[in-house]
């Protein structure tokens, strides 16, 4: 393959958003979030259906050109937002709402140049002491507005010319399903990526030091994922300044990536009982606790609340042992400042079963999804939601009796 030169540039990003806006003024929303160090502003795209509710909406953050010196990302970027005003885009505009970041260091991508010479890299600028360059306080800004469901950072295999595209997940906390779900989502990306034309590798973000945490320096992905439970992605594009695949199969592969990670807010996984990425379960499918609301706002609320007061959740037990076929007892005892929101425990037990009785503490619970409990089957078992509409600090008990 010929040699290429570093585009798309500062510039032409820049253009870009700006014709995109012209021709799609009803769809398209471009902020200017700041400046860098050395002037040049930052922006940030939203793109969704104006006439859809948006209490019904997921959010998707995406950023690109971490590094400066991959066009890649900044490529795949601009291919993203071309697609998502088109028709073939107009359910997941109704569902969700996108934003993204297509140029993250503008000043690096001036000079083609990966890191900064001076200072903290920007996409590790996001510690619990906070952000210190602009480009990670603009980010910081975008991400607590939008507490998304999924965040994917875009990024290119410099000097790695024509050889594989890559999708990453952060690894998650243990004894959760996140690791598990990551990795279908992550799979499915990468056979849409080689579908399109390029060959893929899919593994967690497991590099030394990546997800680690001081008090000063952390990952985009980690502040993501540790500040709302977003589900947290990177995806790598090769690329080089000598050798690199067309950069028309470059945005292909890189979109096509994003399509399928973009389909899944757009349906219900099924070990889960609402619609959209799965990110709102802490536990396991067998037993943990679950967001719960009306719409998408109000999951995404109970979700950010939860996942925040996690420590204060001190037992949750799941019995008796031995489990009787046609009995459950579940046990918790919270010990944080009360939870004003939606709280859900799920199970599921074998079978296709009925409730004959739900109690909580003693007291008869009625089929509601927010304030009692309701059911699903699935491959054969039944799934169960025990919702309550805030939490208290204590101990509560529910005892649930199955019928056929």
């Amino acid at each position: 393959m010929a040699s290429h030169a570093a585009s798309p540039t500062s510039e032409e990003v820049a253009a870009h958003l700006r014709d995109l806006r012209r021709r799609h003024p009803d769809l398209v929303k471009v902020s200017r979030l700041g400046e860098t160090r050395e002037g040049r502003p930052l922006h940030a795209v939203t793109i969704t259906d104006p006439e859809a509710p948006a209490r019904e909406k997921q959010h998707v953050l995406i950023t690109a050109g971490h590094h400066g010196n991959e066009e890649s990302g900044r490529l795949v970027a601009l291919a993203a937002m071309d697609w998502l005003v088109t028709g073939a885009a107009a359910a997941v505009r109704r569902r969700q709402k996108i934003v993204i970041l297509p140029n993250m260091c503008p000043d690096l991508a001036e000079r083609d140049q990966r890191l900064p010479t001076r200072g903290r890299p920007p996409m590790r600028d996001h510690g619990p002491g906070g952000p210190r360059t602009p480009e990670g306080k603009a980010f910081q800004r975008v991400a607590r507005a939008l507490q998304p469901e999924v965040y994917v950072d875009m990024h290119a295999r410099g000097f790695s010319g024509c050889s594989y595209d890559m999708v990453l997940w952060s690894e998650p906390r243990s004894y959760l399903e996140d690791d598990y779900l990551l990795h279908r989502i992550a799979a499915e990306m990468g056979e849409a990526g080689e579908r399109a034309g390029i060959p893929h590798v899919v593994h967690p973000l497991s590099w030394p030091g990546f997800m680690s945490e001081s008090p000063d320096v952390s990952s985009a992905n980690a502040f993501c994922y540790r500040e709302f439970k977003s589900l947290s992605l990177l995806t790598e594009t090769a690329e080089s300044n000598e050798y690199s695949h067309p950069a028309r199969l470059r945005a292909r592969s890189g979109l096509a990536r994003l399509k399928a990670l973009l389909a899944w807010g757009n349906r219900r996984f099924p070990k889960l009982p609402y619609p959209g990425y799965p990110c709102y379960l802490m536990g396991m499918f067998q037993g943990g606790l679950v967001a719960v609301g009306r719409t998408a706002a109000e999951r995404r609320r109970s979700r950010v609340e939860l996942w925040r007061r996690r420590r204060h959740l001190k037992e949750l037990y799941f019995g008796p042992h031995p489990t009787p076929p046609d009995e459950l007892c579940i046990r918790m005892r919270y010990a944080g400042p009360e939870l004003r929101v939606g709280v859900g425990v799920q199970t599921r037990v074998r079978g296709e079963r009925r409730i004959a009785e739900a109690r909580l503490d003693g007291r008869r619970l009625r089929p509601s999804r927010t304030n009692g409990y309701f059911t699903w089957q699935y491959e054969g078992h039944t799934y169960l939601v025990i919702a309550l509409p805030r939490l208290k600090p204590g101990e509560r008990e529910i005892e649930v009796r199955l019928g056929r």
